[in-house]
């Protein structure tokens, strides 16, 4: 047997080379468990962010919105036996209270399509939820009460803010309003350069945005026109033939309008500022909030915003500080709630 010379094996392994690799073994190791913990840190950080996701989107259906209302409850014969029943079965629907508490929140008498609007924004179920109230206690026929009504659930979506929220822009001027001789007129408000121009600049970029959108739903539109002519041009069944072609119609025309409101929209981004800003249903919209009222802006031109009076607004001059310039980036056309 061989003898083992250790001198030369101990010279071996404390050679530089046998360090060099000690060491890039220990670096090694080093970014193997640095890569084990960012990989933690990494699924965790993820797992946190699901976790506040998962909160923030479920945060608002675990709360609801509800309207306090005054009504005289007075109710027909067919509904007082329905009350005065023992049948919890049998319930009374007093929705015809809460359209009355609802129009006498507001101020009185409105039109038969305010009406239908003003009803909408209660739940369907108010009536009978109001009845269940007055089964409970009869004693309070005949006694005007106060009672909440749920709203309903495009409301509490406008509300959570699912619609979208007024976002407030500049108002660091005065603001002087004429109001109009006669009712149904537009409502003139003169305000400042730099409220206008900031009006301007975000409607502006609002109508960039929308067609830019609009400019990518008709590539997308395009696309399935490709496809489509691909699919035709090696399809032999009549009848596939047939459903292509009316698909590719479908597509086409699709195509066209998107085009032609991104043209419209192009074209009506480019606006001067000294031009009248004509706003339309597809703009966002524009409220100015003075005097305990509202009003929703039409057109807006150099130092001038004229619009229609959602809430009565008292004229005079308003100081800044005392009048408001707010905008709902999503335009009414694409919300279920509509500006009144």
């Amino acid at each position: 047997m061989a003898a083992i010379d250790f001198t030369e094996l101990s010279a071996k392994h404390t050679s530089d080379a046998t360090r060099r690799r000690l060491r890039a073994r220990y670096w090694a190791e080093i970014r193997l468990k640095a890569y084990g913990i960012a990989a933690i840190a990494f699924a965790a950080g993820a797992l946190l962010l699901l976790g506040s996701t998962i909160v923030t989107k479920t945060a608002s259906v675990v709360y609801e919105y509800y309207l306090q209302l005054e009504a005289d409850i007075e109710v027909g014969e067919r509904d007082l036996e329905r009350i005065t029943s023992g049948n919890p079965n049998l319930r009374a629907n007093l929705r015809g209270l809460v359209g009355s508490a609802l129009t006498d929140a507001v101020g009185g008498a409105v039109d038969r399509r305010d009406s239908r609007a003003l009803t909408g924004i209660v739940s369907s179920n108010a009536g009978l939820e109001l009845g269940d109230v007055v089964k409970a206690d009869s004693s309070l026929i005949g006694e005007r009460v106060t009672f909440d009504a749920l709203l309903d659930d495009n409301t509490q979506l406008y509300l959570k803010g699912s619609y979208g929220r007024l976002q407030p822009l500049d108002s660091n001027s005065e603001a002087v309003v004429a109001l109009p001789g006669e009712d149904g007129a537009p409502v003139v408000v003169e305000v400042g350069p730099s409220a206008v121009g900031g009006i301007f600049d975000k409607l502006r970029e609002q109508r960039l945005f929308d067609a830019g959108r609009a400019r990518a739903e008709q590539a997308r539109q395009q696309n399935a026109i490709d496809v489509t002519i691909e699919q035709l041009a090696v399809e032999e069944d009549p009848q596939l033939t047939e459903r292509l072609e009316r698909r590719l119609d479908a597509y086409r025309a699709a195509r066209d309008r998107a085009e032609e409101q991104a043209q419209d929209l192009m074209r009506m981004a480019t606006v001067r500022r000294e031009i009248t800003f004509e706003m339309s249903e597809e703009d966002s919209t524009l409220f100015l909030k003075m005097g305990g009222g509202w009003l929703k802006a039409e057109t807006v031109e150099r130092g001038r915003v004229t619009g229609i009076l959602l809430e009565p607004v008292a004229a005079g001059t308003y100081a800044p500080g005392e009048w408001e310039a707010l905008m709902m980036e999503r335009p009414e056309a694409q919300r279920p709630i509509n500006d009144r």
